[in-house]
């Protein structure tokens, strides 16, 4: 056992897998490439670096957050690690308003290391159990030569990628509104994930008469969707999927069905057959008592609640919606305290400089309360938070209508605070289509409406645009789904077939839009950004009011200077802005 005992408990997200990969044999990990997967690490501090010594992989559905792997390093173990990762799943089941929390114990444990985990977890945390089909990973030749599969040369094969972005869409949300495990994701998360390559539905008298739908999860697939209108549809879909999944990525590629994923199972049943059972425990969230629980009760009776994708909207109306949206996003995170149910103060905030370009900081984008007691749990929680990200440093900008109280207590917990100009600038949409250089500006037929281009074209845009430090005001640029953006307002140049120049249009859900990002490459790029902010902006009054209201922000020095350009007489919104160092540690 390692004698260290200060130990960091994370959330992971999939730029840290490659530092639990050790701890993951039968590939769990994977599971993060889907909409439905999550992960929890432990680290412990040696002072001199950040060792994973705990990794817990879980999936999550309507009714209940399901464990699929926990593994401590053997060096670490007997000290409670496992545990305590179990109790921040029982934490999370609770913000998200699941009641129950289950384990897998798989059968690839083994019998002596199963019955020792039973014992030591179902005593204390779970309370009944089931047998239930196991999991399994096979690779694309096992799986071929199981069902007896022939390849056929030069077959047509009907997969999603012979589709244009719109048919797809309308493809993925006709399944989803069908009897199907899909149906607890929205599309825009499947459609993130699905191999269209491997992802066949062929249709008969114009309606779906068999669909298959496989995501790429780190270069493993996974069925999601499984629907047949009959035994010999139902043979020739796998066919296809398969012929298109070996001409793609050779016979050694994974394939992993997921036996409480239903799709994966009825594939599993169907062609490969009965499947091994493994056990599922089960406990009640209700009936279990943590006390490290993330959500504590004030002496009066206040509780405090960390904001998830899941509960963001029962806030929404308190938060504003505009501020409420940012929850669903990689690197924002929030707080909301509640007295009697009722919300009574919040705080959301953003990591910023992850990618590495800077000191990690957290940048408070809204926070707002009357009482002092709130204030002390926000403040308190916030620093708890920040801590497990490592920021060395804290900003906040705030409207400066902000109350008095609001500003006295940033005061108090630290932080300088001072008025100036902010960033960010207003103006209609009507405006911004008389300026100059945008009205006088001629599109070429290099422009063209972000609708045009295909998913796979935007991946290469967005990547070559991070490559070469473009973010615009979404550091987490690589992980917003292309939903994210008005695609029929946006658009992109090139240059001899290569894309130099994107401008993104997001719409808040106040109705305002916003310049997400406005970025070119090259000298050529610079000189077609007018062209891309006349063609967005003659594509947005096609679409919206003139009155539409668009926040710029002048984010950094390049924006800055076209700011003052577009609008040389603009004033940014009053703010009060400032900023206290942080413990590292």
């Amino acid at each position: 056992m390692s004698e260290l005992t200060n130990y960091k408990y994370v959330r992971i997200g999939r730029e840290d897998l490659h530092f639990f990969v050790g701890l993951d044999p039968f590939e769990k990990l994977n599971l993060l490439y889907t909409p439905f997967g999550f992960a929890l690490g432990v680290l412990a501090d040696s002072k001199e670096e950040l060792l994973p010594v705990g990794l817990l992989v879980g999936t999550a559905a309507e009714e209940m957050l399901t464990v699929e792997w926990l593994g401590i390093d053997p060096d670490y173990r007997f000290q409670g690690l496992g545990e305590q990762l179990l109790v921040r799943v029982f934490d999370m089941a609770r913000d998200v308003h699941v009641e129950q929390v289950a384990a897998v114990f798989p059968l690839e444990y083994g019998k002596e290391k199963l019955d020792g985990a039973k014992s030591y977890f179902a005593e204390r945390l779970f309370t009944s159990g089931e047998c239930i089909p196991a999991d399994a990973c096979y690779t694309l030749d096992t799986l071929w030569e199981k069902m007896g599969l022939q390849v056929e040369e030069d077959q047509q094969i009907p997969n999603l990628s012979l589709m244009t972005m719109a048919q797809r869409r309308a493809c993925i949300k006709k399944l989803a509104a069908m009897d199907s495990a899909l149906c607890i994701y929205t599309p825009g998360d499947v459609e993130s994930a699905i191999d269209y390559d491997c992802s066949i539905v062929m249709t008969k008298d114009q309606k779906t008469a068999a669909a298959l739908l496989v995501l790429n999860c780190r270069d493993v697939l996974m069925p999601v969707y499984y629907y047949a209108k009959s035994q010999k549809l139902g043979e020739e879909l796998m066919q296809h999927a398969l012929s298109a999944a070996m001409a793609k990525y050779g016979k050694g590629v994974k394939v992993f069905l997921m036996a409480r994923q239903s799709e994966s199972l009825a594939v599993r049943q169907r062609f490969l057959g009965d499947v091994e059972q493994e056990e599922l425990w089960v406990a009640k969230v209700k009936d279990y008592t943590s006390t490290n629980r993330k959500n504590e009760r004030g002496d009066r009776g206040k509780e405090l609640i960390r904001l998830t994708e899941e509960n963001v909207s029962e806030y929404a109306n308190f938060l504003t919606e505009d501020v409420a949206e940012n929850i669903h996003r990689m690197l924002y995170r929030g707080l909301v305290v509640t007295e009697e149910e009722v919300p009574i103060g919040g705080m959301v905030w953003e990591l910023r400089h992850v990618s590495g370009d800077g000191p990690l900081e957290s940048h408070i984008i809204w926070f707002m309360t009357g009482q002092e007691e709130a204030a002390t749990m926000l403040f308190d929680a916030y620093g708890a938070m920040i801590a497990e990200d490592h920021v060395v440093k804290s900003t906040f900008t705030l409207p400066a209508k902000a109350g008095k109280a609001e500003k006295q207590m940033l005061k108090e917990a630290g932080f300088s605070v001072g008025l100036s100009e902010g960033d960010v600038i207003h103006a209609r949409l009507s405006e911004i289509a008389k300026i100059p250089l945008i009205a006088g500006a001629r599109i070429s037929d290099e422009v063209h409406p972000l609708t045009l281009v295909s998913q796979r074209g935007f991946n290469n845009v967005i990547q070559r645009m991070i490559s070469n430090g473009i973010y615009g005001r979404c550091e987490d640029l690589a992980h917003l789904p292309r939903s994210y953006f008005e695609n029929d307002v946006s658009c992109y140049a090139e240059d001899d077939g290569v894309m130099i120049g994107l401008f993104l249009f997001h719409l808040r859900p106040s109705g305002r839009l916003e310049i997400s990002l406005l970025g070119a490459i090259g000298q050529v790029g610079v000189k077609m950004l007018p062209q891309l902010m006349a063609l967005a902006t003659k594509s947005a009054l096609e679409k919206y009011p003139p009155e539409t209201e668009v926040v710029v922000d002048r984010h950094n020095y390049a924006s800055l200077a076209l700011g003052e350009k577009l609008f040389p007489s603009g004033f940014g919104v009053p703010i009060y802005t400032g900023e206290r160092t942080e413990k590292e540690g």
